[in-house]
């Protein structure tokens, strides 16, 4: 938990809105986008500087889509009417939607077959997923007594100190009688987060930035919703607008000397096995080996070798291929991203 009175103060010498010319002049960035640069500078550079946006689907990342929208309907329903058809979100569930291009679990049981069917590393089926959504579906909505839907995919955009642009959207914003506010981001993962990364979490760490500059507060807490496991996990802690902004400013400052050097230096790791730029990803089409300096680690072959290293005087004052300044679009439909 934190002090909201004092994490705010702090927080309004560091975010505004963007004026136009904020938007002609100011790169712009989201979570995904600086969280990606963390994890792997080359594969940011690939995908933002070159511009190399897949189209290739994940169960992750349809499964996710279909969990999110059943939580928005639902919300909307309690909303409009007041009670949950829950009959009719089962049968989306199930079947999809597809005016909104929402696949169901008919679909994905197939698509994604051999993957359905087997037990992840926590020791979970899908199936046993699906039944713990459901049921922290109806535990989530029947337990609103004091806090009730406020805002659903809520899109947000701030000028970061007087540096860049920060967009994204907000999964989820509940309101109680006293116009306080409860944060909450929907996650399919497997498991919850490792405690280190709660105290100073960099996503809602912009949320909060994202709900001061939109709505002129913070909320008093934030939760990871863990839907498929129907756990939750509260974020941030004291202190953690201080922190968040000196890490903001490290990331961003770092991404500014790399463009100039040209210099991105790739972090081989196991993650490169779900890397779309990594020969070793099962799932990855489109640009499946664009990147030759990833890690041979598989779930299988548990290796800590790489296909080639990287020299960064064979890559030095690699550029981008056109401006990506303002790459990232400041309206529109939310393309979800785990």
């Amino acid at each position: 938990m934190f002090d909201k009175e004092k994490e705010q103060t702090y927080l309004e010498s560091i975010v505004r809105l963007p004026t136009i010319e904020d938007k002609e002049k100011l790169p712009v960035y989201s979570h995904s986008r600086l969280e990606c640069f963390e994890n792997c500078s080359y594969q940011y550079y690939l995908k933002y500087e070159q511009s190399k946006y897949s189209s290739d689907t994940t169960i992750a990342l349809e499964l996710g889509t279909l969990c999110h929208y059943i939580y928005e309907i639902a919300a909307k329903m309690l909303d409009n009417k007041g009670i949950i058809d829950y009959d009719y979100l089962w049968n989306i569930l199930e079947n999809g939607y597809i005016e909104n291009r929402i696949i169901g679990l008919n679909v994905l049981r197939k698509k994604y077959f051999e993957e359905w069917y087997t037990v992840d590393s926590e020791g979970h089926f899908y199936d046993w997923k699906i039944e713990q959504f459901k049921e922290g579906i109806q535990q989530y909505f029947s337990n609103m007594t004091s806090w009730k839907p406020y805002k659903q995919e809520m899109f947000f955009e701030f000028v970061f100190n007087n540096r860049a642009i920060i967009l994204g959207y907000i999964d989820a914003i509940l309101i109680n009688d006293q116009g306080e506010l409860i944060c909450q981001d929907f996650k399919t993962s497997k498991k919850q987060f490792p405690q280190s990364k709660i105290p100073t979490s960099q996503q809602f760490g912009i949320y909060c930035m994202g709900m001061l500059a939109k709505l002129g507060q913070i909320p008093v807490q934030c939760d990871y919703k863990f839907v498929l496991l129907n756990e939750t996990q509260n974020a941030l802690t004291d202190g953690f607008s201080n922190r968040i902004v000196k890490k903001l400013n490290g990331v961003l400052d770092k991404i500014d000397k790399n463009k100039k050097t040209g210099i991105w230096t790739p972090t081989p790791s196991g993650l490169c096995h779900w890397c779309n730029f990594s020969n070793t990803n099962p799932k990855a089409h489109e640009f499946k080996g664009d990147c030759e300096y990833y890690s041979l680690w598989t779930p299988e072959n548990k290796v800590w070798v790489v296909n080639k290293k990287y020299n960064a005087l064979d890559n030095a004052g690699k550029k981008s291929t056109i401006d990506t300044g303002n790459k990232l679009k400041l309206n529109g439909k939310r393309k979800l991203i785990f």
